[in-house]
């Protein structure tokens, strides 16, 4: 089975951390730069969730498989909140809507076989932001003091910090 693609439809709509949040542990007092101090944030967050395929805030996620082999299919990108449409598209281009299936953690298990198919599935991914534990709000606090304090310089941020809020499966 291989992941034919994976796109972002719909980005989340607020961020993790405020900009009032980063000026403060940046300890800035002026509005002049909150442009930049947001896409600064924008660029920790994304850093974040390509490093441990983890979606912070809630966005809406389309995965193509292909040449499905088993009926057990992991979703790239935890956590996944919810399940918007499944749909598979056999070797005569027909198009079937699939319904019949379980989610357990980031797994979808379903009833059926997939021979040759390709399977489609768009999903809502992330949590409320109420859920983003502390360690992971300093961490991108962290990068976004780097991206702030070496601007305009080819400074790269240790993007290891995250590695620990991967989660490993076997």
């Amino acid at each position: 089975m291989l992941i034919h693609s994976l796109n972002r439809l719909e980005k989340p709509s607020y961020l993790p951390i405020t900009v009032k949040e980063a000026k403060l542990y940046l300890k800035i007092d002026h509005d002049i730069e909150d442009l930049l101090i947001e896409d600064m944030i924008k660029a920790a967050v994304n850093s974040f969730e390509d490093v441990t395929a983890t979606a912070l805030i809630p966005q809406v996620w389309k995965v193509i498989y292909k040449d499905i082999d088993r009926n057990i299919i992991d979703i790239p990108i935890k956590p996944v909140a919810n399940i918007l449409n499944i749909s598979t598209i056999n070797s005569n281009h027909q198009i079937s809507k699939i319904t019949n299936y379980t989610l357990i953690n980031n797994s979808l298990f379903f009833n059926i076989s997939f021979p040759s198919q390709i399977l489609i599935i768009e999903f809502q991914a992330g949590t409320e932001i109420n859920f983003i534990p502390e360690n992971i709000k300093l961490s991108l606090l962290e990068h976004i003091a780097f991206l702030y304090e070496n601007r305009g310089e080819n400074n790269q941020f240790d993007l290891n910090i995250y590695s620990k809020f991967r989660t490993i499966k076997y």
